[in-house]
Parts: structure tokens; C-alpha cells; sequence
């Protein structure tokens, strides 16, 4: 059997062979284009994962759109009163702006008063700034921005200002201080000149002041600062109004108390105290014032022509420029004490006055020892002083209160205290040796008191207790050649010839008693009160006091102290300290310091 084989279960054999050669092909590009596909994808995410590996993103210059990002500096177009700060960080920017803050304190005002005016400017006042809220708003601003805000920010710059705030307190300060002189306290009526003669008083007009009313004018400037305007304000100003009138001056300048004194002294000390109370005359103290010995007098130098009159300082007479006026002291006194004056300060003589009742003077000394008063009432106080032969006199007008119409001034001994026994000796270089002078009998020492006291219609309405006095008790005093003792020296006399007798302590003469009260000087306002008088003291038998000069202190000679003053203060005769000046009155021989009256 020839031609084609056939195995079982071909049939058709040539068609079936073809047809499963084309299903064998399909199936096989599927595959092909699948794995195709999937290497293309791969691919792609390999090469972009390359290309963002080796191209990474600036996130400080070039954001995506929309995205924010995290910055240190300042881009370019952030601008701060005229700075850009590209590039700067948040601290750079700070240093940067303050360092031109100063610049933008702006001020130019002028303040004027009448004719006046005072200008106002930046380097016057102290401001703070808005620097640090305004860089924080603007990096805060750039921390939020996306690119294109950014990107903007090149061609069209974000500005912002600072702004200069006046301290109100140091404004309010600089403005007091720069219109000081537009303040002018109101003037009361003035006394403005006196005839004794006739007891006449012409007056002056009170003025009214002024005070600027710093409030006010502070507002107003503050106005202007806060516009940073230039400008001109007009100082505003208050009235004040003067208390006391002319007329009301004249009303109640009355005389009050005028007290007199006869001097004993020199006519050397009597020339020292007529100027010391041409000095004092036409005094006025103002209301509540206070007047002042030596403020007032000044120093008693002989370029003012001050003469040199007795003083006795350890019991030896020793001629010293001003010697006497501190009878002008006690003569002011007493006038102070009978116008209702408060006293201040004021201090006893070592020993009691010739020239006024114990208790009643004022002892005064450059410039340690001052005597002081002030005026108490609502009006002023105007002296009148002067002396006319050997009388002082000094007069007071001013305001009498009503509620009484006379004053009197009593004053009493209220111990007498033994001289100091034991002499006390000084050695003199220029006296011989082994002998002796007699310079200084012993001398009693005394307390007294005093009192003001106050009438109406005759009868008492006050009583106030004076500063107490207190005049210290002494030893005789002897100068002494060099290397003597006192017990063997022959008594000499100032020109060291021998004198009868040698003094011992028994026979030293004590000093005499007080001489007695004068009678209450009373001081019914418009009358002048008698001149305290005294008898000199009697011519001693002891041998004749001289001046040899010497060399050394003696020492403290008694433990009596100061009385107490009213007030309970110490009262002091003397200073212990200061620089001794001169007197007419012996003071206490221990004291460094001599009263010149």
C-alpha cells in the first residue's frame, strides 16, 4: 500500500499542524510584551530614582510650588527702614536696624513763652523702639511664604518701619527742667522803706506768679511726637496770686516789742556796736523766716571798720577787732523776746552782763556762736536798730496776734555757786623766774531762769519758760615766770617790779555778789521799755590786773555744766571749740572760745 501514513487519531493531519503552529505563536508574544512592559516600567523608576539622586532640590532657594519650608536668613526684598537684610540671619537684622534707631528719634518743636522760646529736640528726649516685634513679624512672614511670594519679594520688596515712642516720664522730666526759669513763685507786698522819725512805712505792691502746667504741656507734645510732626507749642502757664497785699501789710505792721541798753564800754566798742546795728537796721524777715546774728552782721573785720576794744579771755584784758558787740546781741534779744519772736538759738556770757538783767543776755561769737530767732507769723518782720550816745536800741514791727496786748520778761538768780578755790597759774616766757602776777580775782558762778509772759486786758494768758543761763564760778589767776613755784615767787606788777605782800588763797578777794535783778522790762507794743542798767562793780584792792602775753591754756577749773534749755537741750555759756574772736564781758577762763559782747 503505497502513500501517505497516517497514526491514530491524526485526522487531517496537515491542517491540524498549521493550526496549532499559529496558536503556539500568540500565546508567545503575549509573554514577550508582558516582560517587555514590566522592564520599561522598571526602567523608568531606575532612571528617575537617578535623576533625583543627581538633582536634588534647594529648599532655601527653590521650593516646589506650594510647599514651605524651614529658613535661617532673610531673602532678598525684606526691607527695614530703608535695609534690606538679604542674607542676614534674625540676630543680624537686629544689630543692623539699632544702629539706626537713633536716627529715627525725629523731633522738632519749639516752645515758647512771651518773648522766649526754647527748642526741643531728638538728643532731649529718651524713646523705645518697636524693633524687636517688627523683625519678628517679618521673619515670621518669610517663614510662611511659599516660592513665588518669595520670588515676588525680587521685584517688588516688603517694607516695614520702626516706630520711636517718647518715654513719657523722662519727656515729662526734660520739659520741667527746660522751662524752669518761666516759673516765678508769687511776691507778697514788701516793706519798702521805713522813717524812723516819724514811724512810717511805705509799701510795695504784691505780684502775682506763674507756673507752667507741666501736664498740659507734656499732651501736647506728646501730640506732635506721635504725628513726627514739627511744630510750635505755646507753654501753658497757671497764676498763681500773692498772699499778702498792701494794703493788708499795712494793717498789721504794727510795733510790737523795742527794748534798750546803756553801753559801759569803750568808745572803741561803742563804735563797734553802732555798726553792727547799722548792719542789722532795716532788716525785714520774712513770714516763717528766720534771722541770723552773724548772717546778718558778718564777720567783725577792721576792713568794715571794726575797732579792737577790750576783750578778757582768761581773766586778762586783750583788745580784739568786734570787742562789744554782743551788747548789740542782747539789745536784739530783748526786743525778739518782747515781739513774741521764737528763740532758736541763743547763749549765755561766761559771766553775767553789766548791761541787762542776769538771765536776759545773748552772747555771740564768729562764727560759733550765733544767735537766732524766727519770725512765727503769716506777715513779715522788719528791725529797726540804731544807737543814739551809749543806748541801743532796737524796735520790731510786724503782725500782733490778738489774743494778747502786752509781754514781760522776768528772769531770777536761783543759785549762787562758790568761786574755784585752787588758783590756776600760766606760764608766761616773758616773765622772770620766781616770780608771779596777779591777773584775776575768783568769781562766783550763777544759775538764773526767765520767763515770758503774755496779758490781755491786764491779765496773764501765758506763760513760757525761757532758755535757763547758767555763768560759771572761776579760780584767781596768776601768770608765772618759767620753772617757778607758785608757792615761793615774789608777786610782781606788770612792769615786774614787786608788789607788798604775796597773795595766798586766803587772802585772794573773792568776787562780790550779783548785783540784783532789774525790774521785769515790760513791752506794751508802741512803748519802749527802760535801758537795763547796773552799777559797776567797786574797784578792787587786790593788786592791778595786767596783760603779759601767754603761752598756755589753764586747765578746767570747775565740773559745773550748762543748765538745760527749755526745750532740754544744753544750753552752753561758750562753745567748747572755735576760733576766739573778741569781748567787752570777762567770758568763762576754760572756754576756747570768746563771746564778743
Amino acid at each position: 500500500m503505497g502513500g501517505r501514513r497516517y497514526y491514530r487519531g491524526q485526522k487531517d493531519s496537515g491542517r491540524d499542524i498549521y493550526s496549532g503552529a499559529s496558536h503556539l505563536d500568540r500565546k508567545k508574544w503575549w509573554i514577550i510584551g508582558g516582560c517587555v512592559l514590566a522592564a520599561v516600567l522598571v526602567i523608568c523608576v531606575i532612571g528617575a530614582g537617578i535623576q533625583m539622586l543627581g538633582s536634588p532640590q534647594d529648599s532655601s532657594t527653590e521650593p516646589g510650588e506650594g510647599q514651605i519650608t524651614e529658613r535661617t536668613t532673610f531673602p532678598k526684598g525684606i526691607v527695614v527702614e530703608g535695609i534690606d537684610l538679604n542674607g542676614m540671619t534674625l540676630e543680624e537684622a537686629t544689630a543692623a536696624v539699632k544702629a539706626v534707631e537713633p536716627s529715627l528719634a525725629i523731633c522738632d518743636i519749639t516752645l515758647t513763652y512771651g518773648e522766649k522760646s526754647w527748642a526741643l529736640t531728638g538728643s532731649d528726649l529718651s524713646f523705645t523702639y518697636n524693633t524687636d516685634a517688627v523683625l519678628q513679624d517679618a521673619f515670621g512672614f518669610v517663614k510662611q511664604a511659599d516660592a513665588a511670594t518669595l520670588s515676588d519679594l525680587e521685584t517688588q520688596p516688603k517694607s516695614y518701619e520702626i516706630t520711636a515712642t517718647p518715654d513719657t516720664t523722662s519727656l515729662k522730666e526734660t520739659l520741667t527742667t527746660l522751662t524752669q526759669e518761666v516759673n516765678q513763685p508769687a511776691k507778697d507786698a514788701t516793706v519798702q522803706s521805713f522813717d524812723p522819725a516819724s514811724e512810717t512805712f511805705t509799701f510795695e505792691e504784691g505780684q502775682n506768679g506763674v507756673s507752667v502746667d507741666i501736664d498740659a504741656l507734656t499732651a501736647q507734645v506728646e501730640a506732635l511726637l506721635q504725628k513726627e510732626e514739627a511744630g510750635t507749642v505755646a507753654i501753658p502757664v497757671a497764676e498763681t496770686s500773692y498772699q499778702v497785699s498792701a494794703a493788708d501789710l499795712k494793717a498789721n505792721m504794727k510795733k510790737l516789742g523795742t527794748y534798750s541798753t546803756v553801753s559801759t564800754n569803750t568808745s572803741d566798742g561803742n563804735i563797734n556796736m553802732k555798726l553792727a546795728l547799722e548792719a542789722v537796721n532795716g532788716t525785714c524777715i520774712p513770714a516763717g523766716g528766720s534771722f541770723d546774728y552773724w548772717q546778718v552782721v558778718g564777720n567783725t573785720t577792721p576792713e568794715k571798720g571794726y575797732k579792737k576794744a577790750n576783750a578778757i579771755v582768761n581773766g586778762k584784758f586783750v583788745p580784739s577787732y568786734g570787742g562789744g558787740v554782743c551788747q548789740t546781741s542782747t539789745t536784739i534779744y530783748g526786743a525778739a523776746l518782747r515781739s513774741a519772736m521764737e528763740i532758736v538759738q541763743r547763749s549765755s556770757h561766761s559771766i553775767k552782763a553789766t548791761y541787762c538783767p542776769i538771765g536776759q543776755d545773748a552772747a555771740v561769737s564768729y562764727p560759733d556762736l550765733n544767735f537766732v530767732f524766727k519770725n512765727p507769723t503769716n506777715y513779715p518782720l522788719y528791725i529797726s536798730a540804731g544807737m543814739s550816745g551809749k543806748t541801743l536800741t532796737v524796735t520790731m514791727y510786724g503782725y500782733q496776734s490778738p489774743d494778747y496786748d502786752n509781754i514781760e520778761i522776768t528772769s531770777q538768780l536761783t543759785e549762787t555757786i562758790p568761786p574755784v578755790s585752787e588758783p590756776k597759774y600760766t606760764v608766761d616766757k616773758s616773765m622772770a623766774k620766781g616770780t608771779k602776777h596777779y591777773d584775776a580775782k575768783p568769781r562766783e558762778g550763777y544759775r538764773a531762769s526767765a520767763q515770758r509772759i503774755y496779758y490781755k486786758n491786764g491779765q496773764v494768758v501765758k506763760t513760757e519758760k525761757l532758755p535757763n543761763s547758767y555763768y560759771r564760778p572761776a579760780p584767781a589767776y596768776y601768770s608765772i615766770g618759767p620753772d617757778t613755784d607758785p608757792k615761793t615767787a615774789v608777786l610782781v606788777d606788770y612792769t615786774g617790779k614787786p608788789v607788798n605782800g604775796t597773795p595766798s588763797n586766803s587772802q585772794t578777794p573773792s568776787s562780790s555778789a550779783p548785783e540784783s535783778t532789774a525790774p521785769p522790762a515790760s513791752s506794751t507794743p508802741g512803748a519802749t521799755a527802760p535801758p537795763a542798767t547796773s552799777t559797776p562793780p567797786a574797784a578792787s584792792s587786790e593788786p592791778a590786773v595786767t596783760t603779759p602775753p601767754t603761752t598756755e591754756q589753764p586747765p578746767a577749773s570747775s565740773s559745773e555744766q550748762p543748765p538745760a534749755a527749755t526745750d532740754g537741750t544744753v544750753v552752753p555759756a561758750v562753745p567748747e571749740t572755735g576760733t576766739s574772736s573778741a569781748a567787752d564781758v570777762q567770758p568763762d577762763p576754760e572756754a576756747s572760745i570768746t563771746p564778743v559782747g
